[in-house]
């Protein structure tokens, strides 16, 4: 029997990279970004996944923007000064502590701090998706290149709506109303 190809919502958690106010602005196509994070968040929260936010120098770049920080509601960021949010211990203790063995990845920059939480995550033995629709990068061949090295890892690359409906696996599930409201 071989590794199970789909996401169980039972054993995931979704981690936010670095969405933060004095960065998100001059990422390639911010707006539709922020827009797709959200949907995320609220999805995930729908399914009932742990969340967990990284934020890189939060004194300097500032805090999650405020669209995805509301969608998020309450929640204490791990503040970091590394670009792999693995390096961390507050950020490894937040998954540890979740129980969790999949993490689906969103946030910027993807070919910065994403990618290299994602490849360390990989490396100690996580499933990790990245959402590509909620991942940025000032420069398309940055983040071109990104998805390439994640894949050429073993990481799989989804969607928000993939992965949220993936979760949810039927139409009959109570969750699949509002998931349905979240992504449209």
């Amino acid at each position: 029997m071989g590794k199970k190809l789909t996401i169980d919502r039972s054993d995931a958690v979704l981690a936010v990279i670095d969405c933060q106010e004095k960065m998100i602005p001059i990422m390639r196509h911010h707006d539709e970004l922020v827009e797709n994070c959200v949907k995320c968040v609220k999805g995930a929260k729908a399914l009932g996944l742990p969340i967990i936010v990284a934020q890189e120098n939060t004194k300097a770049l500032g805090g999650t923007v405020k669209p995805i920080a509301d969608a998020i509601g309450e929640y204490t960021p791990v503040d970091k000064d590394l670009f792999d949010a693995t390096q961390q211990p507050e950020f490894m203790a937040q998954i540890q502590a979740s129980g969790k063995k999949t993490v689906i990845m969103i946030g910027i920059q993807a070919h910065i701090c994403l990618m290299l939480t994602a490849l360390s995550l990989k490396a100690r033995g996580y499933d990790v998706y990245v959402a590509t629709d909620c991942i940025g990068s000032r420069y398309k061949s940055d983040r071109k290149e990104a998805e390439r090295r994640m894949i050429g890892a073993g990481i799989t690359m989804t969607t928000c709506e993939m992965a949220l409906f993936e979760m949810v696996e039927k139409g009959s599930a109570p969750e699949f109303v509002e998931l349905n409201k979240i992504v449209k």
